[in-house]
């Protein structure tokens, strides 16, 4: 282990950018020697990681597997489940412009 990073658990929750853009980020972070969980939720608001609501398309990935993308209306994450479950260290935030929408 050698990168700033190194030895890590790194949470990052978003909307759409992460769903769709957010590999760069996930593996930039693991290069850094990270162990990285990434999540993203499509039209998602900070509410929304606060209490359990349905959106249209979601991404899940942990450390350097593969994307799990579903484009079709299912149940999204809530922040402290994911945190029991994954135990981070740093946790990323992105959310875009939903709430202005």
């Amino acid at each position: 282990m050698s990168g700033a990073l190194a030895g890590l658990v790194i949470l990052v929750i978003g909307d759409s950018h992460m769903v769709y853009m957010g590999s760069p980020l996930h593996e930039a972070l693991e290069q850094q020697d990270a162990a990285v969980n990434t999540y993203g939720m499509c039209g998602s608001m900070a509410t929304d990681w606060l209490s359990r609501t349905t959106t249209q398309c979601t991404t899940e990935r942990h450390s350097n597997g593969p994307a799990i993308h579903k484009n079709t209306t299912s149940q999204g994450w809530v922040l402290p489940d994911l945190l029991a479950k994954n135990h981070p260290n740093l946790v990323v935030v992105e959310l875009g412009d939903n709430m202005a929408g």
